[in-house]
């Protein structure tokens, strides 16, 4: 239950504050803690390059133009999987559990054999 609250103070000020790269790298520190490593590397990824998901209606999509904030790159869009994603809106946890989970695809495809995952 303890952590339960403690994640959902996280969110709370990231939801009041998006985007904040503060707010980001302590939830992804948050979340590497918990052993949710792709997820963190998402939010840290996120923080470090000064991305964040557009957001409609409390739900949240990456897309492709790079002049938004919501833009990633082609590569990673595509390994995001689940087409045009503009049109595919999650809430704001589920939108970077996706992205670390493309992210670790990627990470595999470019790992150098022998080399620890």
């Amino acid at each position: 239950m303890k952590r339960q609250a403690e994640e959902k103070g996280l969110l709370d000020a990231l939801e009041k504050h998006p985007g904040d790269q503060a707010s980001m790298l302590a939830y992804s520190d948050w979340l590497s803690d918990q052993g949710r490593d792709d997820e963190a590397f998402a939010w840290l990824w996120a923080a470090r390059r000064g991305r964040w998901p557009y957001k409609q209606d409390s739900l949240y999509s990456w897309g492709l133009d790079p002049k938004e904030s919501s833009g990633v790159p082609k590569v990673l869009y595509e390994a995001l999987g689940r087409g045009l994603l503009c049109r595919w809106r999650i809430g704001l946890q589920a939108s970077f559990a996706l992205l670390g989970e493309a992210l670790a695809v990627l990470r595999e495809a470019v790992r150098i054999p022998g080399e620890a995952a």
